[in-house]
């Protein structure tokens, strides 16, 4: 986006179960924008693969143009996708996604569009956002793409946010370095929104981890935990992370948690490999081998013990 005499046009590319508040949220910043301006600073088209009708997360529909509108240049296309991004576009759609980034359009994704966008190869070497519920999918999926836990990520021509009302300060921010942060403080204030969030700032699940633990110890415990699921690490090696005896460790988790070291590792891992059978094709014994478990069945045992069904259940019901 560059502020010019003319307005900045913008496309929108709706995916079926697109997240409907993450559209919203992003149209309605451009569309206050004209309005407290008295200028056209911005206009939108809104498609799809088909055109027509698009139902939405909350089976809302939106009426789009088919596909991409020949001849016109767009200083940004922006995909807003949904649970399953993965089954949301095919090769023809990414590839013409492709062919726009060639041609200098800012690509951006809202929600799960950074999905899209990876499968397009539109992210290497870029850093992105996405919806946390979607992050451990995307990092098995794109292991060499750096995801961090920001609200939302601009890394040059490229932009990208986890959905839900991010991706109105991510438009905010567009606003200001265009037409100045004036405007956009107008808008967020016009919308009720009492601060314009940062890309510093981190999405609601890693920032309510960060508050509710009170120490920076069992802080880096966790997050060593994180980064180790599918090799998971013993009592000696966490406890190395932060510097303590494994001892010190179980009183530390007992205290902050409830729980002990092992428990709370062994409910990370198969947080993470449900998310793993939700949202990925993935078979279910590469699932456990990626939440660190080396046999199926103490994996199934595992997994209906925390979740009151076997994985193979999750996965029928989930497809």
């Amino acid at each position: 986006m560059a502020s010019t005499d003319k307005p900045t046009d913008i496309a929108f590319f709706l995916c079926p179960g697109f997240a409907s508040i993450g559209f919203v949220c992003a149209l309605e910043v451009l569309r206050a924008a004209n309005k407290l301006s008295g200028r056209e600073l911005y206009q939108w088209d809104v498609m799809s693969a088909s055109g027509g009708l698009v139902p939405a997360n909350n089976d809302l529909e939106t009426m789009t143009n088919e596909g991409f509108i020949g001849g016109q240049k767009y200083q940004s296309l922006i995909i807003v996708s949904g649970m399953y991004p993965d089954k949301a576009t095919t090769p023809k759609t990414r590839n013409q996604i492709r062919q726009l980034a060639r041609h200098g359009t800012a690509i951006g994704g809202i929600s799960t569009g950074a999905w899209i966008m990876a499968e397009a190869g539109l992210l290497d070497g870029y850093r992105c956002a996405i919806h946390w519920e979607n992050a451990a999918s995307f990092t098995e999926a794109f292991p060499t793409i750096e995801l961090t836990k920001s609200v939302f990520e601009i890394d040059r021509d490229r932009y990208t946010c986890a959905g839900g009302t991010s991706s109105l300060d991510m438009m905010l921010q567009f606003v200001a370095r265009d037409h100045g942060h004036h405007l956009a403080t107008q808008i967020a204030h016009f919308y009720q929104h009492e601060r314009i969030r940062t890309a510093g700032d981190l999405q609601a699940e890693a920032r309510d981890t960060v508050i509710k633990i009170k120490s920076e110890k069992l802080l880096r415990v966790i997050n060593a935990m994180e980064a180790n699921v599918e090799q998971p690490l013993d009592s000696m090696e966490l406890a190395a992370h932060a510097n303590i005896t494994p001892r010190q460790l179980q009183r530390l988790f007992k205290e902050h948690t409830g729980y002990s070291p092992n428990r709370y590792y062994l409910d990370l891992r198969l947080r993470h490999a449900r998310l793993l059978l939700l949202q990925t094709a993935m078979p279910v014994i590469d699932v456990a081998v990626a939440a660190g478990f080396v046999s199926h069945a103490h994996f199934s045992k595992c997994y209906r013990h925390l979740f009151d069904v076997t994985p193979t259940e999750e996965r029928r019901r989930a497809f």
